[in-house]
């Protein structure tokens, strides 16, 4: 057989870290949506899957604009709670 293999993905890693970390949706989706966005830069060739992957899931953890301060989920403005 003539078959290769390849190494982990930042996907892979990004699945791992949410299922870990457990956060809402939105966030996830956040995360998704960020990572799709590093496929465009290709300065981050340079750093292995799993830290794109750890600065991803860190980014949307803590990206004021899903999250206010009262740990209440923003959603384009309209809070609901979590």
């Amino acid at each position: 057989m003539d078959t290769e293999i390849s190494g982990p993905t930042s996907w892979s890693f990004l699945q791992r870290f949410l299922i870990v970390t457990n956060p809402h949706i939105t966030t996830q989706q956040l995360a998704r949506y960020l990572l799709e966005c590093t496929l465009y830069v290709e300065e981050l060739l340079n750093y292995r899957p799993s830290e794109v992957a750890a600065t991803i899931v860190c980014l949307a953890v803590r990206n004021p604009l899903v999250h206010d301060t009262d740990g209440v989920e923003m959603v384009r403005g309209i809070k609901t709670f979590i």
